[in-house]
């Protein structure tokens, strides 16, 4: 039995000669000990009983040919779709026939005929795979051996929905039917921060799970960003003795050979837990990097030996010893998104009976910086975006006239909306004394401007109180940890004063939750601004 090898741009195709509907597709992502081999199955012999041998290698070739535009897992699901399609025609058409006791037809292509008994069993697919198949033709309705000729994209069903169904509104309609029914209000991001802190405390949560939700909540990047994460891309410099903590993102979905990096600046308490979780994956697993680099040829060991920075920092579950095989040849890289999710988010939204998600910590993001009028680079900037086109839909909300309707409509639902702070002022805006809320340091060797008081003028209990007023307009571009070690402190002298001051130990990490999610809104808002400024300066 011979093997047949095609070779596609940096991917590879695979079958045996005598079954050719049934083949592999491969692919290598990274380079060097970040190389990635990722493979996706495909098998059409199910479709032979009413599809033509040769229609079925016309779109074996389709799809082979596509890798050269998207990736092999992208085209995996496209198929999976468009094959799923064919199938309910399939089952259709040879129920009716065994009805009639005839032989069901054998299609040459997509016709005028099988599109009549696709909608006839419309109601049994899913919209989406009707949408891929109907996107598919769009794209290939020039190929006379896929398609017969004269078919019209009207020809294709779309699936029986309600009057009030999302993709009638078109893509604002969806973003904001999606915004309305599942962003996070900061009130409940201030609950997940409490009930996470206190399950780590009681080591209900693992290191781990925590350093995740952490890292979340600060910094909305895609799941597969936070999969390929590596111990070495957490960067520590110390400047006036204090660390900076830097982490260097994979920015997926780019349709590049090689993945983008994006270099971020991290808060000083998340990259703090993200270096103790660096320091717990290195003492858990560095036994897999001896193992790993015992197994190297004698060059591969001398010239590029694997270190302890090439663990991955949200690894596995469980010790080396517990890990399946292949994960243990990945040195505990998880294999892919979703078991990323099953490890570290699902644990989080049992925990917490909430959404929690990168989806609508993402939406919910972009939408807010369209709000605050970002440009479509800048929103793309902040969310690590490969491209430009998928951040266009926030920004065409301000175009189409609905960002007025959707604020309002988040109002009422949301009053306190993450990450919607209505108003933000600067430090170097000219504010009353009467509404200045200055903030000394625990030391008392510096004080801050880090607000305004939206009321006549500041009370008595600013500014540690300002954090739970919906009144607050914070600084963006100040350090808000100026209060958040104040309130710590609270936090720690509570806890020196036994049971009768547990009350006091929640108030105040309660409201040290509070700042840390005003902290994350004002680095955001500081990195748009941030952006713009480098694009001015590039177009001059």
């Amino acid at each position: 039995m011979n093997t047949v090898k095609k070779i596609v741009g940096r991917a590879i195709a695979e079958w045996q000669e005598n079954v050719p509907l049934r083949w592999t597709m491969s692919e290598t992502l990274g380079k060097g000990k970040r190389a990635e081999l990722k493979q996706s199955s495909f098998d059409l012999t199910p479709l032979l009983e009413c599809y033509d041998r040769d229609f079925l290698l016309a779109l074996k070739e389709c799809w082979i040919d596509r890798v050269l535009q998207v990736r092999p897992t992208t085209i995996w699901n496209d198929a999976y779709r468009v094959q799923s399609v064919l199938q309910a025609c399939q089952s259709q058409f040879i129920q009716i026939c065994n009805e009639r006791a005839v032989t069901p037809p054998v299609f040459e292509r997509i016709d005028s005929d099988l599109l009549m008994g696709l909608w006839a069993v419309q109601d049994r697919v899913p919209q989406t795979y009707l949408a891929t198949f109907k996107t598919f033709y769009n794209r290939q309705l020039h190929n006379p051996t896929l398609f017969q000729a004269g078919l019209h994209s009207s020809d294709f069903p779309k699936g029986k929905r309600s009057t009030d169904d999302s993709q009638e509104l078109g893509a604002v309609g969806q973003l904001r039917k999606r915004v309305l029914a599942s962003a996070l209000s900061r009130a409940t991001l201030v609950h997940i921060l409490n009930i996470t802190e206190a399950a780590y405390e009681t080591g209900e949560l693992s290191l781990g799970v925590f350093a995740f939700s952490r890292l979340l909540l600060s910094r909305a990047a895609r799941p597969e960003s936070f999969r390929v994460l590596r111990l070495k891309d957490l960067q520590i410099d110390v400047i006036d003795g204090k660390k900076i903590y830097f982490l260097t993102i994979t920015i997926p979905k780019a349709r590049t050979s090689e993945r983008p990096l994006a270099h971020i600046r991290l808060h000083q308490e998340v990259g703090m837990i993200l270096d103790r979780q660096r320091d717990a994956v290195a003492k858990r697993l560095g036994g897999l990097i001896q193992e790993k680099n015992a197994a190297l040829s004698e060059s591969m060991r001398a010239s590029s030996p694997y270190t302890i920075g090439d663990l991955p920092l949200f690894p596995g579950v469980g010790t080396s010893n517990r890990m399946f095989k292949a994960s243990k040849e990945r040195l505990g890289l998880i294999g892919n998104a979703s078991y990323l999710a099953g490890f570290y988010m699902a644990p989080l939204k049992k925990l917490t009976g909430l959404k929690m998600n990168h989806v609508i910590l993402r939406h919910t993001l972009g939408t807010q910086l369209a709000i605050a009028g970002c440009s479509t680079s800048t929103i793309a900037a902040v969310l690590l975006h490969a491209t430009h086109r998928a951040a266009n839909v926030y920004v065409d909300l301000i175009f189409s006239g609905a960002i007025d309707e959707l604020s309002d409509s988040l109002e009422p639902a949301f009053l306190e909306h993450f990450p919607v702070i209505k108003h933000v002022v600067s430090s170097k805006d000219v504010i009353s004394p009467a509404k200045r809320i200055v903030s000394p340091s625990v030391d008392r060797t510096r004080r801050e401007i880090t607000g305004e008081c939206g009321r006549h003028q500041i009370c008595q209990y600013a500014p540690i109180a300002c954090y739970e007023c919906p009144r607050f307009k914070p600084c963006y571009d100040v350090d808000h940890t100026i209060n958040l070690e104040r309130v710590n402190e609270e936090v720690e002298s509570a806890r020196g004063g036994g049971l009768p001051r547990q009350a006091d130990i929640k108030r105040y990490m309660h409201i040290a939750n509070r700042i840390r999610i005003v902290i994350n809104i004002c680095e955001v808002k500081r990195q748009a601004i941030e952006a713009e400024r480098a694009k001015v300066e590039m177009a001059r």
